[in-house]
């Protein structure tokens, strides 16, 4: 996994992380935020890049745990990582064709495992930010059909990463009803 762990340093839990974190608009300009993004197209960086795109999407939680909206002091993060990280629906879509029709020889160079880091980053996207898709505007559409796209993946531990962005999506929208 990636060494890169934002926030803490003190007793880990959530008030101490989020006193610590760097502000969301110097992580999205910093060059190392660039490199892991970009990295994200090459194959002997897809891994770390994943874990480290990860980390930097649950920064923008951390900081504001409670909350069921995004804060606005995180923005520059998410505008920066959600479109790049939905760059790579395309792939996620050819490796999940190639996956299910092995004989084919596929129109994908993407395995399994680097379809279930896309996967992961899918997930952790749905995640992080539930309250904002639980909305239905069509500005949080492509994530939504993303994690569809996880779902329906052939291979189980795949399609298995998007369980808890449905799960929690509808404790959301069973709890938006109920108030």
């Amino acid at each position: 996994g990636a060494w890169v762990r934002l926030g803490g340093g003190g007793t880990g839990d959530r008030e101490d992380s989020a006193r610590t974190l760097p502000p969301a608009s110097d992580l999205a300009a910093h060059p190392l935020t660039a490199a892991a993004l970009q990295g994200l197209a090459d194959p002997e960086t897809f891994d770390v890049c994943v874990d480290t795109v990860s980390e930097l999407i649950r920064s923008t939680r951390i900081a504001h745990p409670e909350a069921d909206q995004l804060a606005p002091d995180q923005l520059p993060l998410v505008q920066l990582l959600v479109p790049t990280v939905m760059t790579l629906l395309p792939r996620f879509q050819a490796a999940s064709r190639a996956s299910a029709d092995i004989n084919s020889g596929g129109d994908s160079v993407d395995d399994d495992e680097t379809a279930k880091g896309m996967a992961r980053l899918f997930a952790e996207v749905g995640e992080a930010y539930v309250g904002m898709f639980a909305t239905a505007t069509a500005e949080v559409a492509q994530p939504v059909e993303a994690l569809l796209e996880v779902v329906g993946y052939p291979e189980d531990s795949v399609a298995f990463m998007s369980f808890e962005f449905w799960h929690q999506l509808s404790r959301t929208l069973t709890k938006n009803n109920a108030a």
